[in-house]
C-alpha cells in the first residue's frame, strides 16, 4: 500500500502538468531525441533521478518524445522507474544465537569451590580463576585472571541471571555458558534433565557425561579425578562450538549456613 501512495501521486500530479500546465514547448536534444524544456524540468524538480536508476537515463529518454500521447509516455516512464526503484532489498544477516542449556535451580549444602579452569579453542586458549558460592537459594560466580583481576560477576536466584562482564575478558568468553558447563560437569544428571529443552538428551556412562541436541553428540564430559561429593579433575569437550575446558578444582569449602 505505502508503495501505490508513492507511486499514484507523482502520476497523477504528471498527469494534470500534462493535459492541463504543458502547451506546446520548443524541445531539447537528450540522447539524440527531442523532450520538452518544461517537461524536463519538472521530471528533475520531482527527481525522477533520471541518472541514477539502472535503466540507463539516455535510452530511457529516447523513448521519450514530445507530441501527441507525450503524457501515456511520462506515464509509463514513470512506471518503469518506479519498478527499478522497488528491487528487493538485500536481507540484513541474521545473527543466531548460541544454544545454551537451561540453568538448573541452585542446590545446597552452602559452599565455595575455586577452580581454575583453561578453555582451549582451534586457534587460541584463555585461563582463568573462577570463585563458585552455592546454597539451596543462589548461585554466585566470579571471575578472575590468573592475577587477580576481575573478569566476570554473575548471580541468579533461580528465576533471573544478573551478570556484568570486564573488558578485559575475551568476547569468545560467555559467563553464562561457563556456569551452564559447570552445571553439566556438577550437578545430579536427574536435575539436569529436568529442564533439558525438547530434542535434548542427557546421559550417562561410566566416568563421562554425553549431550545429544537432535540424536547428535554436541558435549562430552570426562571426569578425569572422580569424586562423589565434587570431581577434582574434569575435561569437557563441546563439539557443537569447537572448544574444551580442563576443569581443576583448587578448594571446596562447606560454609556455616
Amino acid at each position: 500500500m505505502p508503495g501505490l501512495i508513492f507511486f499514484s501521486f507523482p502520476l497523477a500530479v504528471f498527469i494534470v502538468i500534462h493535459n492541463f500546465l504543458i502547451p506546446a514547448v520548443p524541445c531539447l536534444t537528450l540522447g539524440g531525441k527531442r523532450i520538452g524544456i518544461e517537461t524536463f524540468q519538472v521530471l528533475k524538480t520531482w527527481k525522477v533521478w533520471l541518472a541514477t536508476f539502472r535503466t540507463n537515463s539516455v535510452l530511457l529518454c529516447s523513448k521519450v518524445a514530445c507530441g501527441a500521447g507525450f503524457g501515456i509516455k511520462i506515464i509509463s516512464a514513470m512506471f518503469l522507474l518506479w519498478l527499478s526503484g522497488c528491487a528487493p532489498m538485500q536481507p540484513e544477516p541474521v545473527t543466531v544465537k548460541p544454544e545454551l542449556m537451561p540453568i538448573a535451580q541452585p542446590l545446597g549444602p552452602a559452599r565455595r569451590i575455586v577452580q581454575q579452569i583453561n578453555a582451549v579453542w582451534a586457534d587460541r586458549q584463555e585461563s582463568l580463576l573462577a570463585v563458585l558460592e552455592l546454597d539451596a537459594k543462589h548461585i554466585a560466580m566470579a571471575g578472575l585472571s590468573n592475577d587477580g583481576l576481575s573478569l566476570f560477576n554473575l548471580s541468579y536466584d533461580g528465576h533471573a541471571i544478573v551478570s556484568d562482564k570486564s573488558p578485559l575478558l575475551p568476547e569468545s568468553v560467555n559467563p553464562e555458558f561457563i556456569i551452564t558447563d559447570l552445571q553439566l560437569v556438577y550437578w545430579p544428571i536427574a536435575e539436569l534433565q529436568k529442564n533439558l529443552p525438547a530434542g535434548w538428551r542427557l546421559e550417562q556412562s561410566g566416568k563421562k557425561r554425553f549431550l545429544y541436541i537432535s540424536d547428535k553428540k554436541q558435549v562430552e564430559v570426562n571426569y578425569v579425578s572422580p569424586d562423589p561429593v565434587w570431581p577434582k579433575a574434569v575435561e569437557l569437550v563441546n563439539f557443537q562450538y569447537n572448544y574444551r575446558l580442563n576443569i581443576k578444582t583448587i578448594s571446596y569449602d562447606l560454609i556455616p549456613e
